[in-house]
C-alpha cells in the first residue's frame, strides 16, 4: 500500500499500532495483518503504469505484510 499522504500520516501510524487494517479495494475486503513500513525508492514489486505515477508524486514508502512473499526494501 502506497503512502501518498505520508509515512507519518496518522492513519499510517494507527494501522502500525493497530497490527493491522482491513483494506476496501474494488468492493472486495483485505485484511492486512503484521504491517511494515518500508522505503523503497526503486518501487520495486509495483506495476509499471502505477511505478511511473507513485514516481512521478515522489512516493516511495509503503506498507506491507511482514510474511509478504516478496522481501521487503529497508525498513524506515
Amino acid at each position: 500500500m502506497a503512502h501518498t499522504y505520508g509515512a507519518d500520516s496518522d492513519w499510517v501510524k494507527n494501522v502500525l499500532a493497530a497490527g493491522g487494517c482491513d483494506l476496501l479495494t474494488r468492493g472486495r475486503k483485505s485484511p492486512l495483518t503484521k504491517p511494515l513500513l518500508v522505503h523503497d525508492p526503486t518501487r520495486r514489486g509495483i506495476r509499471p503504469f502505477a511505478r511511473q505515477i507513485l514516481q512521478l508524486l515522489r512516493v516511495a514508502d509503503f506498507l506491507t505484510p511482514v510474511d509478504s512473499h516478496e522481501p521487503p526494501a529497508r525498513p524506515h
